[in-house]
């Protein structure tokens, strides 16, 4: 990426995951795979200081938000199975929960942490992060990255509508992606 080498996290035939090396760039960027067989072609993409987005749960009728309780049980109102690595035991969130939700591309970190090197001990993100469910914010007890380029955020579910509510998360003035959903129980 600029030349430089990325960091690999995942490859299949069709698909590679890469984290962009800290070299200080932003904007259009140049990316050429190469491996034993020889190089790509160059293409453009685009590099930003941020770029949140948030997981979600592999379920063709909604975009469900990957959550969990505190006990551990995943968040949600949709069809789950083991042969979708989805435990059964879903439950929709109550106002007043703690929920832990997983993400991508949050930015720096305190002390920050080099893409280049495992994260030993989670930290803390270096500007504050908000999480808005359906509009109403949400309390963030915790949010930092806990894994090269996995990013971890608690959030206590304020109160709220029940339904599939849109959750959005925003850090620098980015937000993340607007079709996400968390399942809350009706008060």
């Amino acid at each position: 990426m600029n030349g430089n080498p990325a960091y690999l996290s995942y490859i299949s035939p069709g698909q590679i995951n890469a984290m962009f090396p800290d070299d200080g760039s932003t904007g259009q960027v140049s990316v050429q795979v190469t491996n034993s067989q020889g190089s790509s072609g160059s293409l453009l993409a685009q590099k930003a200081a941020y770029s949140p987005a948030l997981f979600r749960f592999p379920d063709p009728d909604r975009q469900y938000v990957i959550a969990q309780t505190t006990d551990g049980k995943p968040v949600g109102n949709f069809k789950v199975g083991y042969d979708q690595g989805i435990p059964s035991q879903v439950r929709e969130a109550h106002p007043g929960d703690i929920l832990t939700l997983y993400g991508t591309g949050f930015g720096p970190t305190s002390p920050a942490l080099p893409s280049d090197t495992l994260v030993g001990t989670p930290a803390l993100l270096a500007s504050p992060v908000t999480f808005r469910i359906a509009g109403t914010v949400a309390e963030v007890q915790w949010a930092g990255m806990i894994e090269s380029g996995l990013y971890q955020f608690n959030i206590k579910v304020p109160n709220v509508a029940g339904g599939d509510l849109v959750i959005v998360a925003e850090i620098a003035g980015y937000r993340s992606q607007g079709d996400c959903v968390l399942s809350v129980s009706q008060p």
